[in-house]
């Protein structure tokens, strides 16, 4: 998988439209709430900032903008859960009654740090197929867009012109085609990582296997047999 260079990063931003920019920072005000980020423009920057450290790494196979939003959400959902250990551990040394009730604030380890940004990456490759297998349905790439930007059932239907019954089915197909882009994108990576191990493992058992001889006896028979002198008539 190819990602997206400091200079593809900066261009794909630029490039936006204004319409564009504008989903963008609608999308981001509903992702501030319980966040330290007071301006949704501060969640764009800071998911930028990321994607430039590349630890938010953009698939050039995806649309910008929708990875920025499953980028902004990833940032603001960890921010949100590091506030909230912090308000744990800021109540643990308050208390004088019950410590031990009281939840460790446990930093994520770095394997769980790179399967978030594995999960990221794949979720949002699953999308991008998702949508692409429903770019003849209509009424289903508008249910996956309001879905995207966090819209409301209600205000998809509002947004789209969609009827309640047809935004029903619509989602429906939606929840299909992702859980099906989601299985290929799964298998697809466990392919991935299965192969080196495989590979190994084959290498593995060929050492351990021993080279074939020939019997002693029967090669030491021979060559005592070649090396017998001709009796003398």
């Amino acid at each position: 998988m190819q990602y997206a260079t400091a200079l593809d990063i900066t261009t794909a931003y630029g490039n936006l439209s204004p319409q564009e920019k504008t989903k963008l920072v609608r999308y981001a005000v509903g992702k501030i709430s319980g966040t330290s980020f007071p301006e949704p423009l501060d969640l764009i920057h800071e998911t930028l900032v990321r994607m430039y450290g590349r630890t938010r790494k953009w698939p050039l196979t995806v649309p910008f903008c929708l990875f920025m939003c499953l980028a902004m959400k990833s940032v603001a959902e960890a921010d949100r859960s590091s506030n909230e250990s912090k308000l744990v551990k800021l109540s643990s040394h308050e208390s004088t009654s019950d410590q031990s009730a009281t939840a460790p604030n446990k930093q994520p380890s770095i394997e769980d740090y790179l399967i978030t940004l594995e999960k990221l990456a794949s979720a949002a490759v699953a999308v991008d197929l998702a949508r692409q297998k429903l770019s003849n349905d209509q009424n289903a790439l508008n249910a996956l867009e309001g879905l995207l930007w966090g819209l409301s059932p209600r205000e998809t239907c509002t947004k789209f012109a969609l009827s309640e019954d047809d935004f029903d089915a619509a989602r429906h197909r939606v929840s299909r085609r992702l859980r099906e882009a989601g299985r290929t994108v799964a298998e697809s990576t466990a392919r991935r990582t299965s192969t080196p191990r495989e590979t190994m493992q084959q290498m593995q058992a060929l050492g351990k296997k021993k080279p074939a001889t020939k019997p002693i006896a029967a090669a030491t028979g021979q060559g005592q047999q070649a090396r017998a002198p001709k009796r003398r008539m």
